[in-house]
């Protein structure tokens, strides 16, 4: 499933930094997002990582969140 611009979701993944600190174990983040004209989407890194790009309603910036990752669409462009 590709998302379009304005789509809004949730996304969960397990982020090993949080607040720019390193954490001793993972945690699990949730976020409401949206696609936007900038963000990428799904996409690989050079070095093979599945990642998700996406504005982030949360905190108002643009993030990236790298796999394991779960999206739960929950809205569409009106």
């Amino acid at each position: 499933m590709k998302l379009e611009t304005n789509d809004k979701f949730t996304i969960s993944y397990k982020a090993k930094t949080h607040n720019g600190k390193k954490l001793e174990k993972p945690k699990t983040i949730f976020r409401k997002g949206i696609m936007t004209d900038i963000a990428k989407g799904e996409f690989k890194t050079k070095s093979g990582n599945k990642c998700f790009g996406y504005y982030d309603l949360t905190v108002q910036g643009y993030r990236t969140a790298q796999s394991p990752y779960t999206l739960i669409v929950v809205g569409g462009n009106e």
